[in-house]
């Protein structure tokens, strides 16, 4: 599997660099920059008698550049700031302004590559030097014809928007901000603007609203005007929680949640190409999974989350090397894949220290009917490519890297057999620095975008499975419930039986199928083991397998007798054995399928290279 040409890498959080004389301001709770009265009056106020009282009309200081100091105007001509190094915010441009000052040339020597405008189509018409056809103090073709991009959001003015509207925007400008600087503007680049800047904030670097608001005043004086603006910030960082939360961990303001659940929320959070192809597929589940083939030399597509920068580190508490066989690295325990995976000293007091997790933990926000029911633009409304389904499978099809380039990734990642990584993913002897590191992965998957590019570096096999396991069985209902077993038993085709599952469950089980495949060739054994422990874990019940030589080795008949023997309850039930039998007879039938599908592609490729 390797990286798509149209897939864009995470930018990363940004540089949020307090001046001295601001730096009190953080932890402290801002105030609207007008009186309530002030705020009520100009809603009621016509928007041609605004730009005659407040904004000055054909003088107004916004639109004109005489009256601004150099230090107001990082863009010669324009009222603007550098809020982040990558964020510019500025008054609404002129044409006279484009024309004199030379703006195009000034935004590529700074590597602006896109301008978003909050503005609405004929706002603010008396202000400055007037309008264009366009109903913009410019004509956005000017940007785009220079090879800038232009996106256009309108809001009134001195309001905001919807929270699903902010949550398309920030993913817009996070977009953009990958391949380039980005000038945001409304009129004066004060009110709208800092609103979807202090937005993007909270948005790609996890900080508290206020902190947010703070932020962009410190680098922009005047910004977000209005509680209103203010508020709906705050609104905008309890929103976003549930779409966070990658695992419910007890005692956190986390919840259980199922799959669809799950893919429900990621898809508000993700878009682009990643959105398309992950639409069917939990993300945490396609990272461990394609991490764990790069490992095996088996593709490399992993590279684009790679390159978003790691800013923040864990808690130093986190830290801590909690075993003697982890290496703390950016933060993360790592578990040296050279030490012993064999000696179990607590490996079972471990696994039932897990079981307990699975609990219900209230949320301080919106309930899940209302944000559902809010609806979401696609981003083929936003102005980028279009939303059209990619299936995350389609690039096992695409030609494998030269081999020499699969080298040289090896070289710099660390690379195993397919042995050592099927042998991590059945095996029944887990240590405890293994359950430590995903412990801490989990907590930092739930916090910091940072920690997926973290887990995309994971040298240890074990860590990584560890990962995968423990999402599955954390699910508040299992990915095949009862009546996926039904259609099961009682449906004789497998395409029939894909058709009849929910396209999350179908997706999520076809993906791990494939990666099974990638590994192969593997002896029965380990398949077996393998199988049985992914139908354990997708169904949350014990599946015992009986193909093994020696039934010692059955990882369901070990780890379940392991709990046992400690009289502690069990985790989960034992699966009745024609219901087992029907169960692994269908996956190896869909393991059949799979295998002969991507056989014959790859003899296809083969002939098309010659």
């Amino acid at each position: 599997m390797e990286p798509h040409p149209d897939e864009q890498f995470h930018p990363g959080d940004e540089q949020l660099n307090w001046s001295e004389q601001h730096e009190n301001l953080k932890g402290t709770k801002p105030k609207g920059r007008y009186n309530k009265f002030s705020e009520h009056a100009r809603t009621l106020i016509s928007t041609e008698k605004q730009c005659a009282l407040f904004c000055g009309g054909k003088k107004c200081k916004y639109c004109t550049w005489e009256n601004w100091t150099e230090d107001k105007t990082e863009i010669k001509g324009l009222y603007s700031n550098w809020v982040t190094d990558n964020i510019l915010a500025m008054a609404r441009p002129s044409s006279k302004a484009i024309k004199k000052f030379d703006i195009i040339k000034q935004f590529k020597e700074k590597g602006i590559t896109s301008v978003i405008s909050i503005q609405k189509p004929g706002e603010h018409a008396d202000c400055g030097y007037g309008l264009e056809e366009s109903g913009f103090t410019y004509d956005p073709q000017m940007f785009m014809e220079n090879g800038i991009y232009f996106y256009n959001f309108g809001w009134d003015d001195y309001g905001v928007a919807s929270l699903s509207t902010i949550l398309d925007m920030v993913k817009v400008i996070q977009f953009a901000v990958s391949d380039g600087k980005v000038a945001i503007h409304c009129h004066a680049g004060l009110g709208r603007t800092g609103v979807i800047i202090a937005s993007y904030l909270v948005f790609t670097n996890r900080i508290h609203a206020d902190d947010a608001i703070q932020f962009v005043r410190s680098k922009r004086h005047g910004a977000i005007q209005t509680r209103g603006q203010m508020e709906v910030i705050r609104e905008f960082e309890q929103y976003l929680k549930p779409f966070r939360i990658i695992f419910s961990i007890e005692g956190t303001d986390s919840r259980e949640f199922s799959l669809q659940q799950f893919l429900n929320r990621q898809k508000q959070i993700l878009h682009g190409y990643e959105a398309r192809k992950l639409k069917y597929v939990p993300k945490v589940i396609y990272v461990v999974c394609e991490r764990l083939l790069e490992l095996a030399k088996k593709g490399n597509s992993l590279s684009q989350i790679r390159k978003c920068p790691s800013i923040a580190s864990f808690d130093k508490k986190l830290n801590q090397n909690q075993n003697g066989d982890i290496e703390s690295e950016n933060g993360i325990p790592r578990v040296s894949s050279q030490s012993s995976l064999e000696s179990q000293i607590s490996s079972t007091s471990s696994h039932l220290k897990r079981i307990g997790r699975r609990k219900s933990v209230c949320m301080e926000d919106l309930p899940d009917e209302k944000l559902l029911a809010l609806k979401h633009k696609t981003e083929r409304e936003l102005s980028i490519k279009s939303d059209t389904e990619t299936d995350v499978f389609s690039t096992l099809d695409i030609v494998s890297q030269k081999s020499d380039d699969l080298d040289s990734v090896c070289d710099d990642l660390g690379c195993l057999s397919t042995i050592d990584v099927a042998e991590a993913l059945g095996t029944t002897d887990v240590e405890e620095g293994i359950y430590s590191a995903a412990d801490i992965y989990q907590q930092k998957l739930n916090e910091k975008d940072s920690a997926w590019k973290d887990l995309a570096n994971e040298q240890n096999q074990y860590v990584l499975a560890e990962i995968m396991w423990s999402w599955l069985d954390q699910l508040k209902e299992p990915v095949l419930k009862a009546q996926d077993l039904s259609v099961i038993m009682k449906t004789r085709e497998i395409d029939a039986v894909l058709q009849k599952l929910e396209r999350g469950t179908r997706h999520t089980i076809e993906y791990i199928m494939k990666i099974i495949y990638k590994l192969k060739p593997l002896d029965d054994d380990m398949l077996t083991k393998i199988y049985e422990k992914l139908l354990s874990y997708l169904t949350h019940q014990w599946v015992v397998i009986d193909s093994f030589k020696d039934m010692s080795t059955s990882w369901s008949m070990s780890t379940r007798d392991s709990i046992m023997d400690t009289e502690t309850k069990e985790h989960w039930t034992e699966m009745k054995k024609n219901q087992a039998l029907a169960l692994y007879t269908f996956f190896i039938r869909l393991q059949e399928t799979i295998d002969e599908k991507f056989s014959a592609q790859s003899n296809d490729k083969t002939e098309n290279q010659k």
